[in-house]
C-alpha cells in the first residue's frame, strides 16, 4: 500500500473519532440540561457530584440540638430571647422561658459549623459558630443597649449585701461618649473603671450620660444596701419556781445598727429549740429540760419485774442520779443574714445516795445486768 493511501485513511479515521466525540459531548450535556459546550469528562464529573450531594442529603441525621441559658451581664435570666441556628440556607429557633432556658432541636448533624445567634429587643445581639451534636450546650450573655450599673457582691437576705460591692456601668461606647455618677450626694465623677463601695448603710447612686453629639441623658437613680457587721448579743438567765415547778428564763439582749434585728434562735446541746422573731427575745424552759439518769449498783434480793417495773429489796445499794451535760446557746440574726452567737449557760450535776435495807421500784427500761444478789444497771428514769 502506498504512503498516500495510508495518509488518507488516517485522516478519515481522525475525522470519524472527532465526529463521534462531539456527539457524545452534546448528548450528555443535553440530558443534564447543560447548554454550554463542555467536555464529556467535565459533564460526567458534574453528574457524579450532583448524585453525591443527593445521597448526602438523604443520609443527613436531623437529631442535633442546642440548649442552654440566656442571662444579662448581672446574670439575671432573660425571658423571651430568640436563639436561632442557621444551616443549609434555613434555620431552627426557640425562645427562652422565665428561667432563661432555651432548646433548639431538629438541627442536622454534619461536618459544617452552625451560626447560632441570640437576640432580644433592647440587647446587643450575640452570635457564635458551633459544631452541633445530639446534645450541644451553650450559654449566652446579652449586654443591654441601655446604660445601667451592675452591682457585684455577696447578696445576703432581704436585699442587703454582706460584702463590699463593685459597681460597673454597662453601655454601648458607640452610642455613649461618657458616663458621670454621684455616690451618696458627693461630687459628680467621670466613670473610667469599676469602683468599690464597702461602707455599711443604704447608698444612693445617681448617673447620667452624654453622647458623641453632646446630648445629655436625664439622670437616673437607684439604691443599694450593705451590712457586713454582725449584730450584738448578750444572753442572760434567771430561775424561778411556780407551783412547785422550776423554770429558767433566758433573755437575749440584741442590737443591730444597720439592717436591724431579725430573729434569735435558742439551742439546747446544738439542737434548735425555739425561735423568737420579736423583742424581747426570750425562751422559758421547765427545769430540768431533760430527765435525769440513774445508775444503780449493790446487793439485792427478792427481785421482781413485769412489763412496766422492776422491784427489789436492797440490802445495800448505791444510786447515782445525774443529768447529762446541758449547753444553752443563742444565735442572733440581723435582717441581712449576719449572725453572732452567745454561749451563756452549761449545767452538769451528779447526786449519790446510799441505801440500806430499802425496797425500790424502777422502770423496767434498764440496761446492764441484774444478778441473783447483785445489781448493776442504768435507768433512763428515776425510781417510782
Amino acid at each position: 500500500m502506498s504512503e498516500n493511501s495510508l495518509l488518507k485513511r488516517g485522516i478519515i479515521l481522525i475525522v470519524i473519532v472527532l465526529f463521534f466525540g462531539a456527539n457524545v459531548t452534546y448528548s450528555i450535556g443535553e440530558e443534564n440540561g447543560i447548554n454550554s459546550v463542555v467536555s464529556a469528562g467535565d459533564t460526567i464529573t458534574k453528574i457524579i457530584s450532583s448524585e453525591s450531594d443527593a445521597a448526602t442529603s438523604r443520609t443527613t441525621i436531623y437529631d442535633g440540638s442546642l440548649s442552654g441559658y440566656v442571662n444579662d451581664t448581672s446574670m439575671n435570666p432573660i425571658e423571651g430571647a430568640r436563639v436561632r441556628v442557621y444551616f443549609h440556607e434555613t434555620y431552627e429557633e426557640n425562645y427562652t422561658d422565665s428561667s432563661g432556658y432555651y432548646h433548639v432541636t431538629n438541627i442536622p448533624i454534619c461536618y459544617c459549623l452552625k451560626n447560632a445567634t441570640c437576640s432580644k429587643e433592647g440587647y446587643k445581639t450575640e452570635w457564635v459558630l458551633l459544631g452541633i451534636t445530639e446534645n450541644t450546650t451553650y450559654d449566652f450573655i446579652l449586654m443591654s443597649l441601655d446604660l445601667h450599673p451592675v452591682f457585684d457582691g455577696t447578696m445576703g437576705e432581704n436585699g442587703w449585701y454582706v460584702s463590699c460591692v463593685t459597681i460597673t456601668f454597662v453601655y454601648d461606647p458607640e452610642e455613649i461618649a461618657a458616663v458621670y455618677y454621684t455616690l451618696d450626694g458627693g461630687e459628680e465623677t467621670l466613670y473610667t473603671e469599676p469602683f468599690e463601695v464597702c461602707e455599711d448603710g443604704v447608698h444612693e447612686l445617681l448617673w447620667r450620660a452624654v453622647d458623641h453629639e453632646g446630648n445629655w441623658s436625664d439622670p437616673a437613680l437607684t439604691y443599694f444596701k450593705i451590712d457586713q457587721t454582725p449584730p450584738t448579743i448578750d444572753l442572760t438567765w434567771e430561775s424561778y419556781n411556780e407551783n412547785g415547778t422550776w423554770y429558767i428564763l433566758f433573755t437575749a439582749t440584741c442590737g443591730d445598727a444597720t439592717s436591724g434585728m431579725d430573729r434569735v434562735e435558742f439551742y439546747l446541746n446544738d439542737g434548735l429549740m425555739f425561735t423568737d422573731n420579736a423583742p424581747p427575745f426570750e425562751w422559758v424552759i421547765v427545769w430540768p429540760p431533760l430527765p435525769p439518769k440513774y445508775s444503780v449498783r449493790g446487793l439485792i434480793c427478792d427481785r421482781q419485774f413485769d412489763e412496766q417495773n422492776v422491784t427489789f429489796y436492797a440490802l445495800l445499794v448505791v444510786i447515782n442520779e445525774y443529768w447529762p451535760y446541758f449547753e444553752f446557746t443563742a444565735i442572733a440574726y440581723d435582717m441581712a443574714g449576719n449572725s453572732d452567737l452567745e454561749f451563756d449557760y452549761a449545767y452538769e450535776w451528779n447526786n449519790r445516795k446510799i441505801h440500806l435495807l430499802k425496797y425500790l421500784i424502777f422502770p423496767n427500761n434498764y440496761t446492764g445486768r441484774i444478778g441473783l444478789f447483785f445489781i448493776n444497771a442504768e435507768f433512763e428514769e428515776g425510781p417510782l
